[in-house]
């Protein structure tokens, strides 16, 4: 039988495939440590927000520290192991059918830049001071994949502009922070 496409190949990620909806095991790493809740009170007490009484689900943050129940026979229910990318922060405890998530630090690991010699960030017209932290770097990826559209591929030369953007704007804001502190710093001899 022949398959007939409405259009050119879909590009994929190099590192999955349609056959292997499971990352493979040697990306992953142990799952914190788990302990039980130490609750007294249900889990289902504290409100329930209007959004989700309308059908909505809304991902609320977790404290780090919290317990989140990881549910019996998610991977046979779902078909697919959810993975945790390791960000910035702590996450929380997981309790009960961990062995069906995945903690990576994939994510994490992208952004430990080497040191760069004073020689690259000078061509670049930065300073050292100027690189942005993990967490920043981060918010900014998923800042560009959020806008991307359906149909566009992530380019690595784009976001590179962005981060060189960021970097260079967050110079610009320190230099006139540090401007209008100056500016402010009046003596009383000064005035009028």
């Amino acid at each position: 039988a022949s398959m007939s496409s409405s259009g050119p190949p879909k590009k994929r990620h190099r590192g999955w495939s349609p056959g292997s909806p499971v990352p493979p095991p040697g990306l992953a790493v142990p799952v914190p440590t788990i302990r039980p809740s130490a609750r007294t009170e249900p889990l289902l007490s504290v409100p329930v927000p209007q959004s989700m009484l309308t059908g909505i689900l809304q991902p609320q943050p977790i404290p780090a520290g919290e317990t989140v129940i990881v549910p019996e026979n998610l991977l046979n229910n779902s078909g697919v192991r959810p993975v945790i990318l390791i960000g910035y922060g702590t996450l929380p405890y997981f309790y009960g059918n961990v062995g069906d998530i995945v903690v990576s630090p994939l994510l994490v690991n992208c952004y430990k830049i080497p040191q760069l010699e004073n020689k690259d960030l000078d061509l670049l017209g930065l300073t050292s001071s100027q690189l942005l932290s993990v967490e920043n770097m981060i918010l900014l990826t998923i800042q560009y994949l959020v806008q991307l559209g359906p149909d566009q591929i992530p380019l690595r030369e784009e976001f590179e502009q962005i981060m060189l953007k960021a970097m260079q704007e967050f110079t610009l804001r320190e230099r006139s922070l540090q401007m209008s502190a100056q500016c402010i710093s009046v003596s009383p001899g000064q005035l009028p």
